[in-house]
């Protein structure tokens, strides 16, 4: 190189390789085996219909897990401390745990020994799931806000002037009618 003729790191960039690159054309999406990763609204997962998410299926996940989603609906929001909490003892290398769920009932449910704190703990949260009084109140949880907003947009319901989100509670209050159990209904907020 000649003196005042040194190349400069931006110049020196190379553009090879570039051509190598894969375009996504409309016809290479269409014949692609993969999953797109880019997500469409239409592929979004819809909630489920209005009387599908009525009620609670409470052995769909572990018993810990349910519990907070039961309090979320029950509620009407996110569980905080003091809405629920576990006692652990530890005797002789074994961990027994109270569940106490004042926002819901004052019964304590018991779990068995078990050898670890969170075995316990679940142990206590499978208490509380098999119990009777909690599997009704499961059963009669008011749907879930999300599906009536997002189903009563999808029908085009006529709404006689309300917007989407009054129609949508005026549908959610209903419910209580329907036998329907919350926090806030059953005196407990």
């Amino acid at each position: 190189m000649k003196l005042g003729q040194e190349e400069s790191p931006r110049k020196s960039m190379s553009t090879v390789g570039i051509d190598a690159l894969p375009v996504k054309t409309q016809d290479s999406e269409q014949q692609s085996d993969g999953p797109d990763t880019t997500r469409c609204r239409s592929k979004r997962k819809r909630p489920p219909p209005v009387h599908k998410s009525m009620g609670m299926d409470l052995f769909e996940k572990d018993a810990k897990t349910m519990l907070k989603a039961f309090l979320d609906r029950y509620l009407g929001r996110r569980p905080v401390t003091g809405d629920y909490w576990y006692d652990s003892t530890c005797t002789d290398g074994q961990f027994t745990t109270v569940l106490h769920c004042p926002c819901f009932t004052e019964k304590l449910y018991y779990g068995t020994p078990c050898s670890t704190k969170l075995s316990a703990e679940l142990s206590a949260a499978d208490a509380w799931r098999e119990d009777n009084e909690t599997q009704e109140a499961a059963a009669r949880l008011p749907a879930t806000m999300s599906s009536i907003k997002y189903w009563t947009k999808a029908m085009r319901v006529d709404r006689q002037g309300r917007s989407i989100a009054e129609h949508s509670r005026q549908q959610y209050m209903d419910m209580k009618e329907r036998g329907c159990r919350t926090a806030l209904w059953d005196g407990r907020e």
